[in-house]
């Protein structure tokens, strides 16, 4: 919100799915950043992946 509120559009796209789900959505809800925030799901293509990688400015992958 502080981005956009300093006229800096972004969005985030969360791709995958995990325990961490629930709580992740409802601070999305609970923050109003619905518009901002988009839930992906789970994919295991590595074209759409790689395509959504690629359009990127930026990248968080946790894990391996």
């Amino acid at each position: 919100m502080i981005l956009h509120n300093m006229d800096k559009k972004v969005n985030c796209i969360l791709i995958g799915h995990g325990e961490q789900e629930v709580f992740l959505k409802n601070m999305v809800i609970r923050l109003n950043l619905n518009d901002f925030v988009h839930f992906y799901g789970p994919c295991y293509d590595e074209k759409i992946n790689g395509l959504l990688i690629s359009i990127a400015d930026c990248c968080v992958s946790p894990g391996n």
